[in-house]
């Protein structure tokens, strides 16, 4: 009740401790996310994804991540209350840390659930986390190539041709270059998952310089990085 206080009032301040509070509140615990989202709904929190503030937008979008973490129910919930567009529209933010935590929150929303993977695609989810595989920022990276590992998880074919057209194929190859282990692997897991039974992206990788970049990760990369290429 607290911490619903907080999300309710005027203040920015208050309501990103408010977030925060959530955030921590229901971390690691599918029965708190499941009894959160039961008692209070998804509403308060989707709407502070259009807060004015990107502080806000960013601890709304963590919110929305550990709410979703391990919890199907709260997916749906999620879906059905309107997140895709929201979170679609804070991919293309100006501001880097919202654009890592929503593409975490997109992570996170998609994961093992195929109408929230369509819902995503249909809404231009690859183009958009295709851009951020180009940022500056390595995090940013590492968040999209992991969207990328969810969406097209256990052969989502839609996922997997739509991210193949907007030109992933080249980005996710460049980034095994990486001088960040959590990019090269974030990496090596999208392109197993864009290519698992799907002979038309393999080939796509293969033709792209795949196999040549993963030989330099297993050469020269460390930990998971080395592992999963």
């Amino acid at each position: 009740d607290a911490v619903e206080g907080l999300l309710r009032g005027d203040g920015e301040e208050g309501v990103k401790a408010g977030l925060e509070g959530l955030s921590a509140g229901v971390s690691g615990s599918e029965g708190k996310q499941r009894a959160y989202v039961e008692r209070f709904g998804v509403g308060r929190v989707v709407g502070l994804l259009g807060h004015g503030s990107a502080g806000v937008q960013a601890k709304a979008c963590d919110a929305i991540s550990a709410l979703t973490l391990k919890c199907a129910s709260n997916r749906v919930a999620f879906r059905e209350g309107g997140v895709v567009s929201r979170l679609m529209g804070l991919l293309g933010s100006g501001d880097a840390d919202v654009q890592k935590e929503a593409a975490r929150a997109v992570w996170n929303t998609a994961a093992d659930n195929s109408e929230n993977k369509d819902a995503f695609c249909s809404a231009g989810a690859a183009a958009a986390i295709c851009k951020l595989l180009q940022s500056p920022v390595a995090v940013v990276q590492e968040k999209a190539a992991g969207c990328i590992y969810a969406l097209c998880f256990s052969s989502h074919v839609k996922s997997q041709d739509a991210f193949r057209d907007a030109g992933c194929v080249p980005l996710l190859v460049g980034l095994l270059s990486s001088s960040s282990a959590d990019v090269q692997n974030w990496s090596s897991q999208a392109m197993l998952k864009l290519s698992e039974g799907h002979s038309v992206n393999a080939a796509a990788l293969c033709d792209a310089g795949a196999v040549g970049a993963l030989v330099g990760v297993v050469q020269k990369g460390s930990g998971e990085a080395r592992k999963e290429a």
